[in-house]
């Protein structure tokens, strides 16, 4: 709230939206008020890949637009469409105070059972609580690829069970996904180590 008077320079504003400094002279004076404009600004998966029944976290920054500051501003995450059933990921998270043309960041655990395609919406003010500027831009969604966990099991074979001198061991080795789900669209580098141990726990070779 800004007050003008006509004996000290003030904020203007004019017709074309824009402050200027100067006087305005008026018998009682006036005040003008200025409204927030919040609105979600970006969402960010911490995880490079998200696999479902594995945690991961989700941050959301806000930014208030306008010139006027913004107080107990209310954010929600939800795991899909809110108006079509979407789930609400963690709960309800309350900014005290957004200062204006400032941004601000809060965060939110979440852990989903469902691979696929999967849209996180952000809804900022969602009780339309705050009188702002501009009540369309409240909303803000992402699309997430979810996939399945990676559920790997290995064996290990052995054409015999002693070494002796100048003999061979043939070592077969696999390594299966047994998830229910296919893991798909992930390609990962890895290692198989065979360790192999001597009678007292000694390790005498790695293949």
């Amino acid at each position: 709230e800004y007050s003008i008077d006509s004996t000290r320079p003030s904020l203007v504003y004019s017709v074309a939206g824009a402050f200027s400094t100067g006087s305005y002279a008026h018998p009682a004076g006036f005040k003008l008020r200025m409204s927030p404009d919040v609105a979600p600004s970006s969402i960010q998966v911490t995880a490079q890949d998200v696999f479902t029944a594995t945690p991961t976290t989700v941050r959301v920054k806000v930014r208030n637009l306008s010139l006027a500051d913004a107080s107990d501003v209310r954010v929600r995450i939800y795991d899909g469409d809110p108006a079509a059933g979407g789930a609400l990921i963690g709960n309800e998270m309350v900014i005290p105070l957004l200062p204006r043309e400032q941004e601000a960041e809060v965060s939110t655990p979440w852990t989903t059972t469902v691979p696929g395609p999967r849209m996180l919406t952000v809804v900022v003010d969602p009780a339309n609580t705050l009188a702002e500027t501009d009540e369309d831009n409240n909303i803000l969604t992402q699309s997430v690829d979810v996939h399945a966990r990676l559920d790997l099991e290995g064996t290990v074979s052995l054409s015999g069970t002693t070494l002796l001198g100048n003999q061979e061991l043939r070592i077969d080795s696999s390594i299966e996904n047994v998830s229910t789900n296919a893991a798909l669209g992930i390609l990962r580098d890895g290692r198989l180590e065979v360790v192999i141990e001597d009678a007292l726990g000694n390790v005498v070779a790695r293949l």
